[in-house]
């Protein structure tokens, strides 16, 4: 878990830091945090920006994938969450 955090500002590129890694050379779990923490930032109200809708922030996702983030990740969550809302047990 200590490697996930710390590398969890690595970009998919290799232009993040600390390490400069990129691609598969970030752990799979800080990968994972980078994804996450990006989409909850964006959907939350925040004092320096209003909150995006879901899809406003899969799109700047979907604009990220292959670049900040790992393009398999960025369309794993895009799938869940638009099932997830499809779903019955979502109200939906």
């Amino acid at each position: 878990m200590r490697e996930a955090v710390e590398h969890h500002h690595q970009r998919f590129d290799g232009s993040g830091y600390p390490a400069g890694l990129c691609g598969e050379e970030i752990p799979l779990w800080a990968r994972i945090i980078a994804l996450t923490d990006a989409y909850a930032n964006m959907v939350t109200e925040q004092s320096f920006a209003a909150a995006r809708t879901p899809d406003q922030a899969l799109d700047e996702l979907s604009k990220m994938s292959g670049t900040r983030f790992d393009g398999l990740l960025v369309r794993l969550l895009m799938r869940g969450l638009k099932s997830e809302r499809m779903s019955p047990s979502s109200g939906n």
